[in-house]
């Protein structure tokens, strides 16, 4: 699904030269365009230059806002899906974790990127191998997307999905059946 990333990307960039010109004078703009332009050429596919934007983004964010900030997490997570999709699991997850560590600090209970953050670790380790260890961190996903979300959600109905489909790759048919079904529901 391309949608309109093109577009996007020449907006983008437009605004990123602009920012560029004011010579610092809104560098939470030009970390939040960078940031943007980062998530755009992942969804297009082209890694390299998503990696190059996201870097930029979080030195302007480590500068400007400091590491324990929401921006700096959120480029994190972004990072680590980039890394995810290039097949760099070692990278991935050393990202991922660094910013399920700064929500761990604050309240990760309530958090739903924490979820979300804790969702993308388990594909991770899922798609290096590690599938208990990703069952494991479904398993806290899916409790954290019930009691934020509730057990009608997508989230929640989503990750169910794919603790299933775990169990399915460990040829656990009964278990697989099961969580698929209440996915269903």
């Amino acid at each position: 699904d391309e949608g309109k990333y093109p577009e996007a990307e020449e907006a983008l960039k437009e605004a990123n030269d602009i920012l560029d010109r004011m010579q610092g004078s809104a560098r939470d703009m030009e970390a939040y365009v960078n940031h943007n332009l980062g998530e755009v050429y992942r969804k297009l596919g082209n890694y390299d230059e998503a990696v190059n934007y996201l870097n930029k983004s979080i030195e302007i964010v480590t500068d400007y806002y400091g590491k324990n900030s929401p921006a700096y997490v959120e480029d994190l997570s972004s990072l680590g899906r980039t890394y995810f999709n290039q097949n760099r699991f070692g990278l991935a997850e050393e990202t991922i974790q660094k910013a399920i560590d700064i929500i761990k600090e604050g309240n990760a209970a309530e958090n739903i990127i924490y979820y979300n953050l804790l969702s993308t670790m388990a594909n991770i380790h899922q798609s290096n191998g590690k599938v208990s260890k990703g069952i494991e961190l479904r398993k806290t996903s899916i409790e954290g997307f019930k009691n934020i979300l509730g057990e009608k959600s997508f989230e929640y109905a989503y990750e169910l999905h794919k603790l299933g489909k775990a169990y399915q790759a460990l040829y656990d048919y009964k278990n697989a059946e099961s969580y698929l079904m209440e996915g269903l529901k």
